[in-house]
């Protein structure tokens, strides 16, 4: 029985990690054709900016019904549907000649991507215990650069050969392949599969219910935490970097230093490859080294972050851009990982999807914004050097944000599962 809950952890783990990485693949199909998508259709880095901006705006909105269907529903059936609703969104792009069918396709990917991550976030959360809570969350979120990589890689690879219509043909039909082995694996929870919880998360439940103002509801459950909403706001500025980089990267390497669409993705992806290494090396760091204490990594991390954005606006060096978005990347990912097992940490299981989805529609408010302004100051400008040092302003103001970031009181028991 021992060998079979083993077993049975680690495939529902992996099959979330699949999910999520082809998530992206559908998310991050669009950056590195951006510059032929604007060649054929005659349209500005603003008009693109309506269109990301959208998809931002219904992911955000999305985000904590997301949640709250994830606790009601499981993650089996939401993670489902939205790879569903998204996979035909990417087809309906594809065959898209104009503007409004651009946006419209992709604010109907934005509700399909909306549902995968709290949902998936649930899953591992609920198949793993608190002692290695920032282990797996860390690994988990590894799907997320791996599989932004292989998107812009991929992207630009049929975009460059095919054209950049069919960057949104094959993606989507991998997703859905994906979708039908996800439905026929995973379980809701380890009970579904006649395996035993864990203990020790019964245990916090009943230690958090009471605080949150004698009230059943998961959303004041959530917003009873003050250390929670202080976590909020630093993700605001946090991911303002990440949504920037990972949106306009790749213009960036195209429009400034030349490259065509495969090597944009080649050049972009430096920002991303790091945290595969950095998620996984920052949940061991706060679960082992500093036994579930957060907070102290975090600041480090943001004053680096700070060095390095400083570094980049004032750098005109490719070597060193390259270098430097490289050491931003695995910064940012570092601390990504951290923040995301905030909620994991203060809340229960069952109300884990929920939190979750609270601190993605901050995430993306900041998403939203900073895919905007961030085309916006290209056209202003006609220089992404305003860009950069928007990423600089961020980090300043992240770390004076994290000073205030509590960790949680209770110290972690070291368990196996």
């Amino acid at each position: 029985m021992l060998k079979q809950n083993f077993q049975d952890r680690h495939t529902i783990f992996v099959i979330g990690w699949l999910m999520y990485f082809l998530y992206y693949l559908n998310r991050l199909n669009l950056p590195p054709i951006i510059p032929a998508l604007r060649q054929d259709l005659n349209i500005s880095h603003t008009e693109v900016g309506y269109f990301v901006s959208l998809f931002m705006i219904i992911y955000t909105v999305v985000q904590l019904p997301a949640g709250l269907w994830g606790d009601r529903y499981g993650a089996r059936k939401v993670v489902t549907l939205g790879c569903v609703v998204s996979s035909l969104a990417n087809l309906a792009f594809s065959r898209s000649y104009n503007l409004s069918h651009l946006v419209v396709a992709q604010g109907i990917n934005g509700f399909g991507q909306g549902l995968g991550f709290s949902p998936l976030y649930k899953l591992v959360v609920t198949w793993s215990s608190s002692s290695k809570r920032g282990i797996v969350i860390g690994f988990f979120l590894t799907s997320a650069p791996a599989g932004a990589l292989f998107a812009y890689w991929f992207s630009g690879f049929l975009g460059n050969r095919f054209g950049w219509r069919s960057s949104f043909i094959i993606p989507p039909l991998i997703f859905l392949l994906g979708a039908m082995v996800y439905w026929l694996v995973t379980r809701d929870q380890p009970e579904d599969k006649g395996l035993s919880g864990h203990e020790d998360e019964v245990g916090l439940g009943q230690k958090l219910r009471p605080n949150s103002n004698r009230s059943n509801s998961k959303v004041a459950l959530v917003l009873s935490y003050s250390p929670l909403r202080i976590v909020f706001l630093y993700s605001f500025f946090l991911f303002y970097i990440w949504y920037s980089a990972i949106t306009w990267l790749p213009s960036y390497f195209a429009e400034t230093h030349g490259m065509d669409l495969e090597k944009v993705g080649l050049g972009a992806g430096v920002f991303l490859v790091g945290g595969i290494i950095s998620r996984p090396f920052g949940g061991f760091l706060s679960d082992w080294a500093f036994l579930g204490r957060r907070k102290a990594l975090i600041l480090s991390a943001t004053a680096v972050l700070f060095a390095v954005t400083l570094f980049l606006w004032k750098t005109s060096s490719l070597v060193w851009i390259i270098f430097l978005l490289g050491l931003l990347g695995f910064v940012v990912q570092f601390i990504d990982t951290l923040i995301l097992t905030y909620p994991a940490d203060f809340l229960p299981p069952e109300a884990s999807s929920t939190g979750s989805g609270f601190l993605n529609t901050i995430i993306h408010i900041s998403g939203i914004l900073s895919t905007f302004i961030s085309g916006w100051l290209v056209d202003l400008f006609n220089s992404y050097s305003p860009v950069f040092f928007s990423f600089l302003l961020m980090a300043f103001l992240g770390f004076f944000t994290a000073l205030l970031i509590h960790d949680h009181p209770h110290k972690n028991s070291h368990s196996i599962y």
